[in-house]
């Protein structure tokens, strides 16, 4: 009997701490180009207003303002994938 409440002590404390690893939340991130660009994007050197960028995924929330120079262009290779409430010069 006692091994048995060790064990059921043991995986409670298991499931509390995976609930509190789950639950920090995330934060929306504030991409300006030039600047703060988002993973895997670039500034091509030639250019300062052409940007690549690969795989690029925007989270919920997050935002990508662009500054001067102004317009332009950004070149995306691969998967754009956006979430919900992200906005591109969204004010």
């Amino acid at each position: 009997m006692l091994k048995v409440a060790r064990l059921l002590f043991t995986c409670g404390r298991c499931l509390v701490l995976a609930m509190l690893l789950c639950s920090f939340p995330a934060y929306a991130i504030d991409y300006s180009f030039p600047g703060n660009l988002p993973l895997g994007c670039s500034q091509n050197a030639s250019s300062t207003t052409e940007f690549t960028c690969g795989v690029t995924t925007l989270e919920a929330d997050d935002t990508i303002i662009v500054n001067s120079p102004n317009p332009i262009q950004i070149t995306v290779i691969g998967a754009l994938t956006i979430g919900g409430d992200s906005g591109i010069n969204s004010n």
